[in-house]
C-alpha cells in the first residue's frame, strides 16, 4: 500500500511508512552531500590571479598592473607613453615600460632573490628611458636613450651588480657589489660627450669612464685586492683615471692628463700628453713612475720614485 496503515492490536498503534519513502530520503541525502563537499573543496583550491594589460595608440598613453603569477605590460603608442609594474615573491618578471615617437618609458621590477627592471625610450626624436632593478643575490639595472636623449643606469646586488648606461649626450652609470662590482658609462658623439664611471667592490672592483669627440672622460675603481682605473680622452679632451688596490693598482690617464697608482706591492702609474705628462707610482715592494712629453711645445717627465 502506498499510505500509511494504522493497525490497532493489543492496544499498540502502529504506522507503517512504505520502503519507496525511505529510499528517497536516502538519496537525496547522499546528493546534497556530495554537493556541498563538491562546493567547498572547489572554493578552497580556487586561486585568483590577477593580470593587468594597458596599451594606447595615438596621443594616448596605457599603463597596466599585474600582481601574483604574471608581471604587468603597458605600452603606448605615438606621442604616448606606457609604464608597467610587476612584483612576485622569488623570481620576478620586471614591469617593462615604453614609449616610441617623443615618448618615454619607464620600467620597475623588485623581487626577492632575483629582480631585473628594464626601461628603455626610443624614437627619432628625443627619448630618454630609466631604468631600475634591485634583487637580493643578482640585482642587473638597466637604462638606455637613442636619439637626442640619454640613459641612466643603476644596478646593486648582494654579490654581482652591475650599472650601464648609454647615450648621444651623455651616460652615467653605477654598479656597486658585495665581491665584484663593476660600474661603466660611455658618452660618445660627434659633438661633445662625457662619462663617468664609478666601480666599488669588496674584492675586485673596476671603474672605467671615456668621452670620444670633444669631452672628457674619467674613471675611478677601487677594490680590496685588485683595483684598477682608467679614464681616456678620444680627440681634443683630456683623461685623469685613479687606481687604488691592497695587492695592485695602477693608474692611467691619457690625453694632455695624469695619472696615478697606489699599491701594496706592485703599483704603477702612467701619464702621457702631447704638451706635458706627470706620472706617479709609489708601492711598498716594487714602484715604477713613467712621465714622458713630446711634440713642439714643452715636455717634461719624472723618472719615478722607488722607496
Amino acid at each position: 500500500t502506498k499510505k500509511a496503515i494504522l493497525i490497532n492490536g493489543c492496544g499498540i498503534n502502529t504506522l507503517h511508512i512504505p520502503m519507496a519513502t525511505h529510499k528517497f530520503v536516502s538519496i537525496a541525502f547522499f546528493v546534497l552531500l556530495g554537493l556541498g563537499i563538491c562546493s567547498a573543496t572547489r572554493a578552497l583550491l580556487t586561486l585568483e590571479g590577477g593580470v593587468g594589460y594597458g596599451a594606447g595608440h595615438g596621443i594616448g598613453g596605457g599603463g597596466g598592473y599585474g600582481g601574483s603569477v604574471s608581471g604587468g605590460y603597458g605600452g603606448g603608442g605615438g606621442s604616448g607613453g606606457g609604464a608597467g609594474y610587476g612584483a612576485v615573491g622569488e623570481h620576478g618578471i620586471g614591469g617593462y615600460g615604453s614609449g616610441g615617437g617623443t615618448g618615454g618609458g619607464a620600467g620597475y621590477g623588485g623581487a626577492g632573490e632575483h629582480g631585473a627592471g628594464y626601461g628603455g625610450g626610443g624614437g627619432g626624436g628625443s627619448g630618454g628611458g630609466s631604468g631600475y632593478g634591485a634583487g637580493g643575490e643578482h640585482g642587473a639595472g638597466y637604462g638606455s636613450g637613442g636619439g637626442a636623449g640619454g640613459g641612466a643606469g643603476y644596478g646593486a646586488g648582494g654579490e654581482h651588480g652591475g650599472g650601464g648606461g648609454g647615450g648621444s649626450g651623455g651616460g652615467a652609470g653605477y654598479g656597486a657589489g658585495g665581491e665584484h662590482g663593476g660600474g661603466y658609462a660611455g658618452g660618445g658623439g660627434g659633438g661633445s660627450g662625457g662619462g663617468a664611471g664609478y666601480g666599488a667592490g669588496g674584492a675586485h672592483g673596476g671603474g672605467y669612464g671615456g668621452g670620444e669627440g670633444g669631452g672628457s672622460g674619467g674613471g675611478y675603481g677601487a677594490g680590496g685586492e685588485h683595483g684598477g682605473g682608467y679614464g681616456g680622452g678620444n680627440g681634443g679632451g683630456g683623461g685623469a683615471g685613479y687606481g687604488a688596490g691592497g695587492a695592485g693598482g695602477s693608474g692611467y690617464g691619457s690625453g694632455g692628463g695624469a695619472g696615478g697608482g697606489a699599491g701594496g706591492e706592485h703599483g704603477g702609474g702612467y701619464g702621457g700628453g702631447s704638451g706635458g705628462g706627470v706620472g706617479y707610482g709609489s708601492g711598498g715592494e716594487h714602484g715604477g713612475g713613467y712621465g714622458g712629453g713630446s711634440g713642439s711645445g714643452e715636455g717634461g717627465g719624472h723618472g719615478g720614485y722607488i722607496p
